[in-house]
């Protein structure tokens, strides 16, 4: 993300290109609650000054939106599950115990097969878990994922938890 919205405010991204307009402008860094607080993001508020200067305000989102674009890259070429979409780091852990140890192999399995790995350690886990895998193999939020895609996997998802509950109809 090159960009955030908080509270009707814009923020960019910081990046080491806009520093120096950084460092100048001093412009407050986007700020939110977590575990109770305040954390600082890596995200500087546009001000009024800014969106003046419309040359200046495109040249710091492209700057913003080149870093962006440059980390999401470098991320994906880590192979660590927990840069793709929906993946945290306890479900990272999760599918390296069930054996999944990197992004290839997520892909190569794919996510119904990770899911029954998964389901192997913990019986409880949903069809969002499905949806996750889905989504993480695509590069996309898993609410994101088309509904007739999201009915397919439940479906599927329905049939294995019935097969493997011996429940036969």
């Amino acid at each position: 993300m090159f960009a955030m919205m908080a509270e009707g405010e814009i923020y960019l991204r910081v990046c080491e290109q806009s520093a120096e307009y950084r460092v100048a402008h001093k412009t407050p860094l986007l700020k939110m609650q977590k575990n109770g607080r305040l954390v600082a993001l890596k995200y500087y508020h546009i001000d009024e000054e800014l969106w003046r200067d419309s040359k200046m305000l495109f040249h710091l989102s492209a700057l913003s939106l080149q870093s962006a674009r440059h980390e999401k890259h470098r991320q994906r070429q880590s192979g660590r599950l927990k840069n793709l979409p929906n993946i945290s780091f306890h479900m990272e852990l999760q599918l390296i115990n069930s054996g999944i140890t990197d992004e290839l192999m997520l892909r190569k399995i794919g996510a119904k097969e990770a899911w029954l790995r998964l389901r192997k350690i913990n019986k409880a886990l949903t069809v969002n878990i499905l949806y996750s895998l889905q989504g993480a193999i695509e590069g996309v939020h898993a609410a994101t994922l088309p509904t007739q895609q999201r009915q397919e996997l439940e479906n599927w998802a329905t049939e294995q938890m019935r097969e493997s509950e011996g429940y036969s109809g």
